[in-house]
């Protein structure tokens, strides 16, 4: 079984990221979305490329990080089904499916 691991970084003035990375598979996702420069940064450190980001909780300004995200790395975003206004009105059907 693999052991993933798990980078803690801090971002905006009083808040803390998370990486996620299964070093067997490569992959890496990012838990929430709290500010884009600081995720790069993070991702850059570890030398990782991001897969996933997970939406766990629905908040308009996530919407810009999301979208940075998902241009530059190519990374898809996930919310629970239970969640389905994870993404903002606003935000049209082609970037929810930017991958």
């Amino acid at each position: 079984m693999t052991t993933l691991q798990v980078h803690q970084f801090p971002c905006l003035d009083d808040n803390y990221g998370y990486l996620v990375h299964d070093p067997e598979s490569g992959l890496t996702a990012t838990i929430d979305t709290p500010e884009v420069e600081a995720i790069f940064n993070a991702l850059g450190e570890k030398n990782w490329s991001l897969d996933f980001i997970l939406i766990p909780i629905t908040m308009t300004t996530m919407r810009a990080v999301i979208l940075k995200l998902k241009r530059r790395q190519g990374a898809r975003s996930l919310a629970p089904a239970q969640m389905p206004n994870a993404f903002p009105a606003s935000m049209s059907a082609s970037e929810k499916a930017i991958q």
